[in-house]
């Protein structure tokens, strides 16, 4: 009689030296392999060295382990397709496979490698086994298995996402005057429910921005990588079981602003409407400025600064950028008491934008975009022409009328 082997519970990736591999926890082999193909798929590996690490752990239910850890380049792709399993299930299966032929181990104590060989075979079985397995629940299904996607419906999508928890967590009510009750309602999840929520999303997005306007999708995916990095700081802390922190936080601002960024992105213009814009004060004159300034300090990007104009209401006054890494003091420069350069009124600066323009901290606000180095330029120029900023001198002759 055949005995059923017991199901993988659990895969955890754990490192890689590819940006775009999203560490966290799985729900089988075959789900982390879908994250792996389009993590490679957006960062290929290398032809040679240096080969990209990965490295995690595989879990069945019965308490067996195994923790793969893989050098990855280019051929290891392209074999891993020509395997048919996916990046994960392939370098499983070498190891396993190397592990149960005797020729690995040749000239060792024939004790040793009977001892090894049965290990590699039992590993091979149950890798093997999940691979059918696996097929058989995406047949029973009538379709493979696909990455999510908050596409075509955000709101649906996050909102059985939210579902998915609220059936198992004690509900909490937001703090403040709600119209719609439901909206203010929101599941008290754990750090392994969060985790959980951080992973499908983060998963969903690689695959969502791809389908939007290239700066429309780096629009919505920086703004998730700030979220994410503020949920995963809170994560830092405690326990899986552990009730997450700012569960009102995520529930009720930071899911339901995604979603309207994802609305607006499928509208070209959407993302770069004023009014997505988020505008923040930038502290007082004298004071430090505030941390989310200062973790500005190193990144390249957009910034786009607000005052009061002649009749008291805020207005875009400039947008300007930086690409080599010192956004920090690119927009800090606009809140010093210093005189502009004389020769700049004499010709001798061409780059379009006086260096001297300086605004008062107390009334000031400014927005950021954080970018790759190479993005900042192309979407600077596209924020000017977009919103015809008072007192930049090149670009404006573009500007869209009536954009907003």
């Amino acid at each position: 009689m055949t005995v059923a082997l017991p199901r993988v519970e659990r895969v955890h990736i754990t490192v890689s030296d590819n940006d775009a591999v999203r560490p966290g926890r799985y729900a089988s082999i075959a789900h982390a392999d879908a994250m792996l193909d389009q993590a490679f798929a957006t960062v290929p590996a290398p032809e040679g060295r240096p080969f990209h690490l990965l490295v995690g752990s595989v879990h069945w239910r019965d308490g067996y382990e195994l923790r793969p850890r893989v050098y990855i380049s280019a051929r290891f792709v392209r074999d891993a397709q020509v395997d048919g399993g996916g990046i994960l299930r392939h370098a499983l299966l070498r190891a396993a496979r190397a592990q149960a032929s005797a020729d690995t181990y040749r000239g060792f104590h024939p004790d040793l490698i009977a001892h090894h060989t049965a290990a590699g075979r039992a590993a091979l079985a149950r890798i093997e086994a999940d691979a059918i397995d696996d097929e058989a629940r995406r047949n029973a299904n009538t379709s493979t298995w696909r990455p999510p996607s908050l596409l075509p419906d955000p709101t649906a999508a996050i909102g059985q996402l939210r579902d998915r928890f609220a059936g198992r967590r004690k509900l909490a009510r937001a703090v403040g005057e709600w119209d719609d009750d439901e909206r203010a309602r929101y599941p008290e999840t754990n750090h392994a429910d969060v985790r959980y929520v951080i992973n499908y999303v983060s998963l969903a997005l690689r695959t969502d921005v791809a389908t939007l306007g290239p700066e429309a999708g780096a629009f919505v995916w920086n703004h998730w990588l700030h979220v994410r990095e503020t949920v995963e700081t809170l994560l830092r802390a405690g326990a899986d079981t552990d009730v997450y922190e700012d569960n009102e936080g995520l529930w009720v601002r930071q899911l339901p602003a995604l979603v309207s960024l994802l609305d607006d992105a499928r509208d070209e213009r959407g993302p770069l409407r004023n009014g997505r814009l988020t505008f923040r004060p930038v502290g007082g004159t004298g004071e430090p400025y505030p941390p989310w300034i200062a973790d500005l300090r190193g990144r390249s990007g957009v910034y786009v600064l607000r005052a009061p104009g002649a009749s008291g209401a805020p207005e875009i006054v400039y947008v300007g950028q930086s690409g080599s890494d010192r956004l920090y003091e690119t927009m800090t420069r606009h809140f010093q008491a210093w005189r502009r350069w004389n020769n700049w009124h004499r010709g001798r600066f061409t780059e379009g934008h006086d260096p001297g323009l300086t605004y008062e901290r107390d009334t000031a606000e400014a927005a950021v975009i954080v970018t790759a180095p190479q993005h900042s330029l192309t979407l600077e120029a596209r924020l000017i022409r977009r919103l015809c900023p008072r007192d930049n001198l090149s670009g404006k002759d573009a500007c869209e009328a009536a954009p907003f």
